[in-house]
């Protein structure tokens, strides 16, 4: 006779490809933050580029886009585990499984897709850091000589990503169990997502707004330096 824990171990593993979906996401979402967060706080590139110049600048803002992109594809992903597991759940419920088992199973989960994408992501993210570096290497002239350093700011940023990507995970997962209606819970899975015809004035826009975003960004502060001017504060927004 199967216990309720080896039937859930049973659909787990049939389930299997939407846990490795979430930590994949989680693990590149804090991948590249990690390598982008220790380059950029390393000793030498902090030295080089100018406390308020528009190098640093642009590289904040940057990684703050960054951030906010890999934020946004991982609460995108939980959305999804959630809506396949949302069969799972209505089974057990439908079953008379209490909410506060499911909810422990459902957290230690969690829990450990957090813990595995965590650890591999600052491992490995550490390792794309100094890739990266070594490339820089190879490609800038005269960069071959310039020291790498590690600086526990650097895993600030990272550290402060997985914070949040446990918060929201829980939070998802306690709203997810806290559901009383089964048949919505089964019904879940079964929705499918608004699609929207893309304009063709979209299109253009978007096209238009990336080059005037690069070309004023990049090109207008060597025009104003070339005719002996101070750029002005409105070349951030082109960022």
């Amino acid at each position: 006779m199967k216990t309720f824990n080896h039937v859930y171990a049973r659909l787990r593993q049939k389930n299997r490809k939407n846990y490795l979906l979430l930590t994949l996401c989680n693990f590149i979402a804090i991948l590249l933050i990690t390598s982008f967060a220790i380059v950029m706080q390393s000793n030498t590139v902090q030295s080089i580029l100018p406390e308020g110049g528009d190098s640093r600048s642009m590289m904040t803002l940057i990684f703050t886009m960054a951030i906010v992109g890999c934020a946004a594809f991982t609460v995108y992903a939980s959305g999804l585990f959630f809506r396949s597991k949302s069969r799972e759940m209505g089974i057990y419920m439908a079953l008379g499984a209490k909410k506060k088992r499911l909810s422990r199973l459902l957290f230690t989960d969690l829990l450990w897709i957090v813990l595995v994408s965590s650890a591999a992501g600052l491992l490995l993210g550490t390792l794309l850091a100094v890739g990266i570096w070594k490339v820089f290497g190879v490609i800038i002239p005269g960069s071959s000589d310039m020291a790498f350093s590690l600086n526990a700011s650097g895993y600030l940023w990272p550290l402060g990503f997985i914070l949040f990507t446990t918060l929201a995970l829980f939070l998802a997962g306690r709203r997810f169990i806290r559901r009383s209606n089964i048949i919505d819970v089964v019904n879940e899975q079964r929705k499918s997502e608004p699609v929207r015809d893309i304009k063709k004035w979209q299109g253009i826009c978007g096209i238009v707004l990336m080059v005037v975003g690069i070309v004023g960004a990049v090109a207008l502060p060597y025009v104003f330096t070339a005719l002996d001017m101070i750029s002005p504060a409105w070349i951030n927004l082109l960022y």
